[in-house]
This record gives C-alpha cells, sequence and structure tokens, in this order.
C-alpha cells in the first residue's frame, strides 16, 4: 500500500490497517473477509496486515524501490493484482505489477480516469489487463484507520477475449463475501464513461456546497440537481466519445 501520509503510514507499519464498516450491509462483508481469509478483527473492525511505503518506491535510487521492485518482497508470482492507484502513478505501478505477476497472470484495474488500460497493456501485455469500476465508498478518518461508507457496483470489463476467465474469477470471488460485482462485456470505455458522468454530477455539487458525497441524497433538491446535471454531462460525454471513437478509426 502506497501512503504518503508519515502518521498513517507508520500506524499501518506498527498495528495494520484499520477498516470499519459503518452499516449492517458493510459489516457483513468485512465479517465474511475476516472468516475467508483469516485476517484478525472483530465486530466493530478488521485488522488488515500490509506493507505501507510511500513514493520513494518510485525513485529507482531508492532503497525501498529495490526492496519493492522484486518478487522476493511479495514472496511469490501472482495469478491476479488489483490495482486501485491515482491515474498519475499507473505507469510506474505497470512497471512494478510486472515484475510479480504470473506468466498467465492478469491485472484488474479500478481506477479512475480515461487512458489506464492503454498503459497496462503496453507494459504488461495486451491479454493481461481488465478494466473495472466502482461505486464502493472508503474514506481515511484518521491515521491507520478507514471507514467503508458504503456499498455499491463493481463492474468488471474485458478489453481482450484472452481475460475472461479472469474476469469470471473476479466475478465471482467478489460476490462471495458479499461485494455486488457483474460482468460488463468487453466495451471498457463505455464503463469508464459511465463513471465519469458520475462523478461529473457529483464532485462540482459537493465543492459548491461544501458537503459530502452522501448527503447530497439527503435533500430533494440536491437529487434534483444531480439529476439535471447528469443529463447535461450524459450528453456531452456521448458526444465526445463518439468524437473520440471517430478520432481512432482515421488512425
Amino acid at each position: 500500500m502506497r501512503a504518503n501520509w508519515k502518521e498513517h503510514r507508520e500506524e499501518i507499519e506498527r498495528n495494520g490497517l484499520r477498516v470499519h464498516p459503518c452499516s449492517k450491509e458493510t459489516e457483513t462483508i468485512w465479517n465474511q473477509i475476516e472468516r475467508d481469509v483469516g485476517i484478525a478483527g472483530n465486530e466493530k473492525e478488521a485488522i488488515v496486515k500490509v506493507n505501507a511505503i510511500d513514493d520513494s518506491i518510485f525513485d529507482v535510487n531508492s532503497s525501498r524501490h529495490r526492496v519493492v521492485d522484486s518478487v522476493a518482497f511479495y514472496r511469490r508470482f501472482h495469478s491476479e493484482v488489483l490495482l486501485l492507484d491515482k491515474s498519475c502513478y499507473t505507469e510506474q505501478c505497470a512497471h512494478m505489477i510486472k515484475n510479480v505477476l504470473a506468466a498467465n497472470g492478469s491485472c484488474l484495474t479500478l481506477q479512475n480516469g480515461m487512458g489506464n488500460v492503454d498503459i497496462l497493456q503496453r507494459i504488461l501485455g495486451e491479454n493481461r489487463v481488465l478494466q473495472g469500476s466502482t461505486s464502493q465508498a472508503a474514506m481515511i478518518n484518521q491515521p491507520g484507520s478507514v471507514e467503508h461508507t458504503g456499498i455499491g457496483y463493481i463492474k468488471i470489463a474485458t478489453p481482450s477475449e484472452t481475460v475472461k476467465p479472469a474476469a469470471t474469477w473476479w466475478v465471482k470471488t467478489l460476490l462471495s463475501v458479499g461485494l455486488a460485482a457483474t460482468p460488463a462485456g468487453s466495451d471498457f470505455e463505455r464503463v469508464l464513461w459511465e463513471k465519469l458522468i458520475i462523478n461529473s454530477a457529483i464532485n462540482p455539487l459537493t465543492s459548491l456546497y461544501g458537503v459530502k458525497n452522501g448527503e447530497l441524497r439527503n435533500s430533494e433538491a440536491m437529487k434534483s440537481l444531480m439529476k439535471d446535471v447528469g443529463v447535461v454531462v450524459d450528453v456531452d460525454c456521448r458526444l465526445s466519445r463518439r468524437v473520440l471513437l471517430w478520432q481512432r478509426r482515421s488512425e
């Protein structure tokens, strides 16, 4: 786990990452994960032991880079890797993933933003990447502690035929712990555009009105405004997508 906030990173290194479910639904999910994976925890929190590192991992001259950029750090190769980092770090993360991904393995990215699949396919291979999108919600409430604040969908698209078995495995695995995962076909760009529409409708309103995402649902006026903004953004995004497809066909 990449954690640049020093206090957050040090707390995770000392005591693990504490995950707090904030509803009966999220509590059920984490209870199931605790049983299946064998992680520590209780009804109030799950404690996940992870390696916390900062951005020095991307510095080739750093000893931290040499440590994490090796199979020994992860103990073994992995058949499946989940990428959740910011889009600006995709290329650096892809090179690290390449060193620990099994020969027949694949990488599922749940990142927002366009272009991540292209970067991952270039570095990992065209037939080793899946694109996902999620509306699961979480937030850091204090160093070493995360709240799972809301459940939502997880859509998994397959940019190539070869990764369909991996997508099936991810959907089955996520469903087994109560996470609502569904296959989303091969049109991974549609999955990204749909999430972009949602973010474009919600994020500006939270900034303008100084509220959190979940608080937008508490007001009928806000919900109506989100719907109006979403319709406008949807039209704009569909037009942009058509232009993008036309440009690619013209190349």
